[in-house]
């Protein structure tokens, strides 16, 4: 969406360390915290069943434990497969984690009478129950970020995992030596519980602005069992990237039950010595989880730091698939270390190396199902995470029983990492290859004109990200055909200035003289990112053809928002044909078109130009007062008498006159005028004057009267909101991070209010009222997606009136 492409030197101290934007931290900071709950809980029953099954089987027999939990979690994902099609997710989240709780408390009445029984629930509470939350909520947090947003905001989200990871080492390092390792299903009821009311709460938060969609097509089929398994094999046929997904899935799951393997018998072997657990004094069962726990502390600390700092800056830097590769790589990597050396410390590095290289991937392979449709995402996610995991666990576990059989104890361990060696060469051949797979779906989704305008404009999202080779050629392609809709062309333009293709300059000239005013002004923001990269600088021929085109429209152009931003494009070109052309129109133009033109010679610090702005000074129209005391205040020898008119001006009986001397107070960024700001704000009655008060406030740091700056941009109706948007928008981002955050969160509330009012009812059939108030929170979030589509439909029901 446009409101989040904000310059990252705007952001506060916190922001920019995260690599988040403000109007994304409800949504990290809702998803996070669901997902570090239910993953503590996931952490710590797995910890205990591997505890307690090594203690008392061995960890030669770990590899039976993994069949068995892979049994269990395919069950478990058929059924609720099955499920899912008939219940809200809300609703089935919340039956899981009952019915964990009830399964867990059976479990701990049983302990005293059948060890066998407990350790057997509670790996049915793992593996049935609570990992099906990690399907379920993966695709909760798919839908809170749009694609871009994806790559910064999912690192963050997922290093809920590493923390939890964090807390549940320290749990177990301080619980282990007080309690008997049993009694931490107490625990993991307890976080079940806490994840009651956060789920209630987590279901009432969206994506950043709630994206209006006008078409969609529910599936017949979708509601039965059978049809649902032959739906998802009939996508799988058609999609070559999912099948890729799959097959990355079920070698990655293989690889690391290897990983596991090797890990716990080191961990083992390590906890065996009982001089090195002293502490450890309940038995075996305990200081094994005491040594995981500490191991866990260590590994996860390491990947935190990698995810806060780093995590999303790579996955912006190296893409969604070549963030992928890096996990064969690295892992490749420690297999040669375990080759040469096959101990507790090699094994430990390849284990923290899987945690911290998995985490990244694990953010990529997420991040790639907006490749899909929605719905196929839901059902792609269900049955890879659902299906393919589990089945890439029974097969590394079926591979380690053979090498158990087949291989003698000496040769064991190096045929294991021959194993996991091949495993991982296959595996980094099949992510290269899903590269040119990835982009070459999202292209045809873009150049396809059957698909649906959401999914072509979801595609533009996708091929902006980094790792595309060759996208822009597609994106200047689908500019020019007239049969693209607008909607597309925009987003095209605002893609083509992202990815800084220059070679679209002369498309985007072209489209200056589109009909449709939405597509010029877009060609227009094109030009302005283009100039704001200081391209015309360094090409003068580029800088003659957009001065001499803009030049000409500006006398064709009728709509005056676009004349203006005309002129502020060839004011700061610079030069001699600049200078005549702004002469031009100080002598033929009036109004806000004369009043730009004065302000625009601020641009050039040339003396000379005070003698022609001095005459304005006393001019009886106040923007041109305003605009001379702007270009005026470069200059020293001019502050005193700035200061002056603008005294004079603040005590005029007209308070369209007030309200320029306050604007221009905060335009020129006098410190010396806060006091009389004050002043006017507190005993002014005329609302514009006080609002032009607040608004020059804001830009000398003093955000005191931002709530009635709100109040009249919560009002729709207001005489002055739509004026008032005006003047905050030129307001430098780095002024109203504040107000942005305000307005941001009341145009969202605003807009799921009138979703909820108007619940049941298509867009189409939504009251005249509720669609202005829907188009006007749209544009308060600068949202032109949503606001071009709600246009479309009151011009549509306009005709139909006029019939």
């Amino acid at each position: 969406m446009e409101n989040t492409n904000k310059n990252t030197q705007n952001l506060s101290f916190f922001d920019r360390i995260l690599n988040i934007y403000p109007h994304e931290r409800s949504r990290v900071m809702i998803c996070w915290g669901v997902r570090f709950i239910y993953r503590m809980a996931f952490i710590l029953a797995w910890t205990m069943i591997l505890s307690i099954f090594t203690a008392r089987y061995h960890a030669d027999k770990l590899p039976f434990l993994f069949v068995t939990h892979a049994l269990l979690f395919i069950l478990g994902s058929l059924v609720h497969m099955h499920l899912i099609q008939k219940y809200h997710n809300d609703k089935l989240i919340i039956s899981i984690v009952v019915s964990a709780v009830f399964a867990l408390v059976f479990a701990l009445i049983l302990l005293p009478y059948s060890f066998n029984l407990y350790l057997l629930l509670l790996l049915f509470v793992e593996s049935f129950l609570i990992i099906q939350l990690t399907v379920f909520f993966d695709t909760f947090t798919e839908r809170f970020f749009t694609p871009l947003e994806s790559q910064r905001t999912f690192p963050l989200v997922e290093s809920a995992d590493t923390v939890a990871g964090i807390m549940s080492g320290l749990i177990f390092i301080y619980f282990s030596v007080i309690m008997p390792i049993t009694y931490f299903a107490w625990i993991l009821i307890g976080l079940l519980c806490a994840l009651i009311p956060l789920v209630i709460h987590f279901k009432s938060f969206t994506k950043s602005i709630p994206g209006i969609k006008l078409l969609h097509i529910e599936n017949p089929n979708k509601k039965t069992f059978t049809n649902n398994i032959k739906n998802k094999v009939r996508l799988f046929h058609q999609h070559s990237f999912a099948k890729n997904l799959m097959f990355i899935i079920l070698l990655q799951y293989a690889f690391l039950i290897f990983v596991e393997y090797i890990y716990t018998g080191a961990v083992v072997s390590f906890s065996s010595h009982k001089e090195l657990l002293p502490e450890a004094t309940i038995g075996m069962e305990n200081a094994l989880a005491h040594t995981f726990g500490l191991l866990q502390l260590v590994f996860s600390c390491v990947t935190l730091l990698m995810q806060m700092f780093i995590g999303s800056r790579l996955i912006s830097w190296l893409g969604i698939i070549g963030s992928m590769i890096l996990y064969p790589v690295v892992m490749l990597m420690s297999m040669v270390g375990l080759v040469l050396r096959f101990e507790f410390f090699t094994v430990a590095l390849t284990k923290i190396n899987s945690e911290i290289t998995s985490v990244l991937s694990r953010n990529s392979y997420q991040a790639s199902y907006y490749a899909f449709r929605e719905e196929e995402s839901e059902e792609f996610r269900q049955f890879i995470d659902g299906m393919m995991r589990p089945l890439g666990t029974m097969c590394g576990a079926i591979l380690l029983i053979c090498v158990q059989i087949f291989v003698s104890e000496k040769f064991s361990n190096l045929t294991i990492v021959s194993v996991m060696l091949c495993l991982m060469v296959i595996d980094l051949v099949i992510v290269i290859s899903s590269h040119k797979i990835y982009t070459k779906n999202s292209i045809s989704a873009l150049l396809s004109k059957d698909e649906e305008i959401d999914e072509r404009l979801k595609s533009v999202e996708i091929l902006m990200q980094k790792g595309h080779s060759e996208v822009e050629q597609i994106f200047l392609k689908c500019l020019i055909d007239p049969e693209n809709p607008p909607l597309l062309k925009i987003k095209l333009l605002h893609a083509i200035a992202k990815v800084k293709y220059f070679d679209a300059i002369p498309e985007v000239i072209s489209l200056l003289s589109h009909p449709q005013k939405e597509m010029r002004m877009a060609a227009i923001e094109t030009i302005r990112s283009f100039q704001k990269l200081e391209y015309f600088d360094k090409n003068e021929f580029s800088k003659i053809k957009i001065f001499e085109t803009l030049k000409s429209m500006f006398w064709k152009e009728d709509a005056e928002e676009i004349r203006l931003k005309i002129l502020n494009i060839i004011s700061k070109l610079g030069g001699q044909d600049s200078i005549k052309f702004i002469l031009e129109i100080l002598q033929n133009e009036k109004g806000a078109v004369l009043a730009e033109a004065i302000r625009s010679l601020r641009h050039f610090h040339d003396i000379s130009l005070c003698e022609i702005l001095e005459d304005y000074l006393s001019s009886d129209d106040p923007r041109l007062v305003l605009s001379a005391i702007i270009s005026l205040s470069q200059f020293p020898k001019y502050k005193s008498l700035i200061k002056k008119t603008i005294v004079s001006i603040l005590k005029s009986d007209k308070s369209i006159f007030r309200a320029v001397a306050a604007y221009a107070i905060g335009e020129i960024r006098d410190v010396d005028f806060k006091d009389k700001l004050k002043s006017l704000f507190e005993h002014e009655e005329d609302e514009w004057v006080k609002a032009n008060a607040a608004v020059s406030m804001l830009k000398l740091r003093d955000e005191s009267k931002m709530q009635y700056l709100m109040e009249i941009l919560k009002d729709h109706k207001h005489i002055f909101s739509h004026k008032l948007i005006y003047l905050i928008n030129e307001i430098p981002k780095d002024y109203r991070i504040e107000l942005d955050k305000f307005i941001y969160g009341a145009a969202l509330h605003k807009i799921h209010t009138i979703f909820k009012r108007v619940s049941g009812l298509k867009l189409f059939d939504m009251p005249h009222d509720d669609l202005k108030e829907l188009r006007y929170c749209y544009s308060l979030l600068n949202s032109t997606s949503d606001i071009l589509q709600i246009d479309a439909i009151l011009n549509k029901i306009t005709k139909i009136e006029n019939v």
